[in-house]
């Protein structure tokens, strides 16, 4: 009989009007209090209902619930005791669906209590789910990727159960987990945009990127946000403890992934480039991964078979401005690998900068491109250039044209971003802490930080001074007379 009522009850909720508090209270009663007539079919029908109710909650609905901490302390109870795994699995669906509504009406997200009510129970229920009930370690990622959803500092509070779960989930050799790893990545993620703070803890559990990355590339793009927010949070400190693992990362997949995942490692590159300028440089040259930059470069360049889109190669581009103007005695090295290509040179290099430069569609790194430019003309890359016969009075006035579309430029500068996909908009939804960090180390990236106007002036003072005056005068009368006006104007205008 109590089970029909429970039935009629669900059937009947959406017409009960101003008396549906007491249905909602009469179901979560059931699941709380004990009783010999409430058997585990009664609870699990008092489950289902609800369950049909927190999709669609009506108004005031979590404060219709009697006592939720202890209400989700009942759920996790039932799961123990019920045997089938459809049916040990809807009690947790019913905490996560309840974790949603508490995110929705800003209910219980700051209440210590109730989350160490979610959390503790969900590391037993995690051991004991093997064999048959594996698939319940599933759900037991998902309430753990909601709470840490909560912002604050859940995400660190929840380390202690988390990381180690994650850890074994994570596990190559744990085979019977590869249901798993999606969810996985998916918390690891989620805790790493809400926190605000990087300790060892972390430590524990990036090298399961490599291990990932060297088993295949399923799973780059999360990977690559998970590096990304690693960098973002741990910084000096994270590079410190993991620069080896990040050099075999990046051999790993650049020249090995599509244009989507490049787009991915390119978050990865800026983000270290950003927060490690001068050692991301000596990794990303001593590990040979600018060289592989530059065979690809050159491939296409060469229009050969199978070569990368230029949307990959104006990221490698990008990341070659970032090297030679983090470290610019670096640029005869550069050069070095560029000559080893097929057909190929640090002419064409150059070259390919003032192509792309219209096609490029980004305003900041437009900016890095023409600084990148402009430091060709400067002392220790001058005499090298000389050398080259690259400076010549066409590329020169390609400089100066790029460094009037800089100057002219007035968008608002963005942070470098990849987009969205139906995939990924999951995982970008309340980034949390992470926003907070890239705007913060975009705010010292030289494509916001450097005053162009400013770079530009100084750029042509030293080059004047520094090359022999005739050889100026005649680049500077090989100059378009309307480009010269347009260039005063423009650096006279603040």
């Amino acid at each position: 009989l109590r089970h029909r009522i429970i039935w009629l009850v669900e059937c009947a909720f959406a017409h009960l009007g101003d008396q549906c508090h007491l249905a909602v209270g009469m179901l979560s009663n059931v699941l709380i209090h004990r009783s010999n007539q409430n058997d585990s079919a009664v609870k699990l029908a008092a489950v289902q209902a609800l369950s049909t109710i927190a999709y669609d909650p009506p108004e005031n609905f979590i404060s219709f619930l009697n006592q939720p901490d202890n209400l989700i302390e009942s759920l996790y109870i039932l799961t123990n005791e019920l045997e089938e795994v459809d049916n040990k699995a809807e009690p947790l669906s019913l905490v996560q669906l309840l974790l949603t509504t508490f995110m929705i009406s800003n209910e219980y997200i700051d209440d210590d209590k109730m989350i160490t009510s979610i959390v503790r129970p969900l590391e037993q229920i995690w051991n004991s789910s093997v064999d048959q009930y594996l698939m319940l370690r599933s759900s037991v990622l998902s309430i753990l990727r909601s709470v840490a959803a909560f912002g604050k500092n859940h995400a660190i509070n929840l380390q202690p159960v988390t990381l180690p779960l994650l850890d074994h989930a994570l596990d190559p050799n744990n085979h019977e987990h590869t249901f798993l790893v999606a969810d996985s990545l998916d918390l690891w993620l989620s805790m790493l945009r809400f926190s605000t703070v990087y300790d060892s803890n972390w430590c524990i559990i990036f090298h399961r990127t490599k291990q990932l990355l060297q088993q295949d590339l399923e799973h780059l793009k999360k990977l690559m946000l998970i590096t990304e927010g690693y960098i973002l949070l741990g910084g000096a400190s994270f590079w410190n403890n993991h620069s080896s693992s990040l050099e075999l990362i990046m051999k790993l997949i650049i020249g090995n992934i599509s244009a989507r995942g490049a787009m991915y490692a390119n978050l990865v590159l800026e983000a270290l480039l950003k927060t490690v300028p001068v050692e991301g440089t000596s990794m990303l040259l001593n590990s040979g991964v600018v060289a592989t930059m530059l065979r690809s470069i050159a491939e296409t360049y060469n229009d050969e078979d199978h070569c990368e889109p230029y949307e990959v190669i104006n990221m490698y581009l990008t990341i070659i401005s970032r090297v030679l103007l983090a470290t610019p005695n670096n640029m005869r090295i550069v050069a070095a690998y560029a000559d080893e290509c097929n057909n190929f040179g640090f002419c064409q290099v150059v070259d390919l900068y003032f192509q792309q430069f219209n096609n490029l569609y980004d305003p900041p790194r437009q900016k890095l491109w023409t600084m990148l430019l402009l430091s060709l003309l400067l002392p220790p890359n001058l005499d090298f250039i000389c050398s080259t016969n690259l400076l010549t009075t066409f590329n020169f006035n390609r400089i100066l044209q790029c460094s009037l579309n800089v100057l002219q430029e007035k968008a608002t500068l963005t942070p470098y971003s990849v987009g969205y996909d139906s995939e990924e908009e999951t995982l970008t939804l309340h980034v949390g802490n992470h926003e907070f960090l890239n705007n913060a180390l975009s705010a010292k990236d030289p494509c916001y930080a450097t005053d162009f106007r400013a770079f530009y002036l100084d750029a042509m003072r030293t080059f004047q001074n520094t090359v022999d005056a005739a050889h100026f005068q005649n680049l500077l009368q090989s100059v378009d007379k309307q480009l010269l006006s347009n260039l005063d104007l423009a650096v006279t205008v603040k």
